[in-house]
């Protein structure tokens, strides 16, 4: 396997992971929301859904902030490497890797804060049989 392959397996599954989160994140708003309905009298298991809903929009929030990041940071490295290096289109160039390395840190930050925002939904179904 060539490093290009590794690298290209790497973006597709990256890409496919970030579009299933976001999928994820807007099903679970979606899921908060209705249970919400169920829960008005439950404060605390209100305030459960409440937090399972911020982690969903933080979740999108990061996402949104790691698209903009590193769409910013290579275009950036694109104008540089055409104007002040000269490179053409078919150049090749060894790229820095540590452009990525926050945008990967929000890749990993935005699995967690899905999990956790689907943990408390967990909690919350639970709860729900315990005191229903």
């Amino acid at each position: 396997m060539k490093v290009r392959e590794i690298r290209e397996a790497y973006e597709e599954l990256s890409s496919t992971f970030s579009k299933t989160s976001r999928t994820l994140a807007l099903s679970g708003i979606a899921i908060a929301w209705f249970f919400m309905r169920y829960f008005t009298e439950h404060r605390y298991i209100l305030i459960l859904i409440v937090l399972s809903i911020c982690a969903f929009v933080i979740m999108l929030l990061a996402d949104l902030l790691q698209n903009y990041i590193l769409s910013k940071r290579w275009y950036s490295y694109y104008i540089t490497m055409k104007e002040t290096y000269h490179k053409g289109e078919d150049d090749d160039i060894k790229e820095d890797e540590q452009k990525n390395s926050f945008a990967w840190f929000l890749y990993d930050l935005k699995f967690w804060i899905l999990l956790s925002g689907y943990i408390l939904l967990a909690i919350c179904f639970v709860l729900f049989f315990i005191f229903i």
